[in-house]
């Protein structure tokens, strides 16, 4: 992001907490709190959230301050709809560019991630995520395509697409643990058709499951 390293650490401190949901959407970020728990000045503080602004994780309110962003259901639903045809672009240019390494990597994901249960604890849950993410990354990586990646990432950050995979059923586990091999047997085929649909359908399923926790 450029700046001094105090900001650039502080940047990220205050970026990270957003995107693993220790700060969820609504909470206020007061720059005298975040100052004394990150012991540095308001002015590294008050660049963080100009930039966390910028990308549009928080949002700078008159006489309220900084809070992080909240998302609507019609956001959400455009976002996610972004995301299926940019990630579904994604998987069919990999399927023509991915070497044999990647695959065997995607693979290695996969037993990973298997190897957490259809019902893990938390820790086994953010492992999973973790996991999740490179998955993904590492199948965008393989597109070869730097202007993808850019657009993809504008909305494959948000704190509520990273979050709600700790608050996945049992059954949404196993479904998304299914199209991770769906897509790998598509990779390994060849056909770039088979793997943009089951990717497509991976984020509208993703995005069926956020709407429904939204809703209890």
């Amino acid at each position: 992001m450029g700046g001094t390293p105090s900001t650039e650490r502080t940047y990220g401190e205050i970026r990270d907490r957003i995107l693993s949901g220790r700060l969820l959407p609504g909470a206020r970020l007061v720059e005298v709190e975040l100052a004394a728990e990150l012991d540095v000045s308001r002015t590294p503080i008050r660049e963080a959230l100009r930039q966390l602004s910028a990308e549009g994780l928080i949002e700078m309110l008159p006489n309220r301050g900084a809070t992080v962003r909240s998302w609507t259901d019609d956001e959400l639903h455009d976002i996610y709809q972004s995301r299926a045809e940019l990630d579904s672009l994604a998987a069919a240019l990999a399927t023509d560019r991915m070497d044999v390494a990647t695959l065997e990597r995607l693979e290695d994901l996969c037993l990973e991630m298997e190897a957490c249960g259809v019902e893990p604890d938390r820790d086994g849950r953010d492992r999973l995520t973790e996991l999740n993410t490179e998955f993904h990354d590492t199948v965008r990586d393989a597109a070869r395509s730097p202007t993808l990646a850019s657009m993809i990432h504008g909305v494959a950050q948000l704190p509520l697409v990273r979050a709600t995979f700790h608050r996945y059923a049992r059954e949404d586990l196993e479904r998304s643990g299914n199209h991770h091999r769906e897509m790998i047997a598509a990779f390994r085929a060849g056909d770039r058709d088979w793997a943009a649909a089951i990717t497509r359908a991976h984020v509208l399923a993703a995005r069926a499951s956020l709407m429904n926790l939204r809703s209890r």
